[in-house]
């Protein structure tokens, strides 16, 4: 139901992705799930540094980082695949791994080097509900403007998160950036809150999707047809009365 591609620039498409409330949770969500990225990725080095390694072993250790991110994104993204509308549900669940870790960031002591160099590792599972969100667009977004409209969308919070996210780690608090990780929680938190609003207002809006189709159907209307005559037209799904989302 999500039509095919139409290279034809639609003004109309670009002002619906803009006014259209389910896009800002996604790129609010964006901002704050990367938020983590901006901040470790760029501190990284410090970081590890921090805990009282050498900078050949700071570098040593830097590497399982990235296997983290891609154990964290298929743990959700192959569970996602098969259970029903359990995305948005997955997504926000996996962030309470980097909540966590936050909170372990600043609460060990730094003679708890293994602590803490296990905490910094789980702290990029980060990566598990910004991969499975990704997909909602894709999946939920009639019309091929509109569509590239809210991907471009994502895409500048995603830079806007990487940009505004190591100005919250001062260099007068290394080796503990107690404000870098108090900024991450909260931007989480904020992103789960993002997820749960994008969740239930889809809820209900399929539940009201599926009452105008029960209306259609008593009037006597060949729901079918219609169906398959929406299936291919470059209309947007609020266009679409059958269309139905996926969270």
């Amino acid at each position: 139901m999500t039509g095919t591609e139409n290279r034809e620039l639609k003004w109309y498409q670009v002002k619906e992705a803009l006014t259209d409330w389910k896009t800002w949770p996604l790129v609010i969500f964006a901002i704050c799930i990367n938020v983590p990225n901006g901040g470790l990725v760029t501190f990284a080095a410090q970081i590890v540094s921090g805990l009282g390694y050498s900078p050949f072993r700071t570098t040593l250790l830097g590497m399982p980082t990235g296997l983290v991110m891609t154990f964290g994104a298929w743990s959700i993204a192959i569970p996602a695949a098969y259970l029903k509308n359990k995305r948005c549900l997955l997504a926000a669940c996996s962030c309470l791994i980097p909540l966590v870790c936050c909170v372990l960031m600043m609460k060990l002591p730094r003679t708890n080097k293994s602590g803490l160099l296990a905490a910094y590792y789980c702290f990029y599972y980060y990566w598990a509900p910004y991969v499975v969100v990704t997909s909602l667009p894709f999946a939920n977004t009639s019309g091929h403007t509109k569509k590239t409209t809210i991907n471009a969308l994502m895409f500048l919070g995603y830079c806007v998160a990487n940009i505004i996210a190591p100005q919250f780690f001062i260099a007068s608090e290394a080796p503990g950036y107690r404000t870098g990780y108090s900024a991450i929680m909260g931007f989480l938190v904020l992103g789960i809150c993002m997820l749960a609003l994008y969740g239930f207002g889809l809820r209900m809006e399929n539940k009201k999707r599926d009452r105008m189709e029960a209306e259609l159907r008593a009037s006597g209307v060949d729901v079918d047809s219609q169906r398959e005559a929406e299936m291919l037209m470059d209309k947007t799904d609020k266009e679409k009365v059958f269309f139905r989302y996926t969270y």
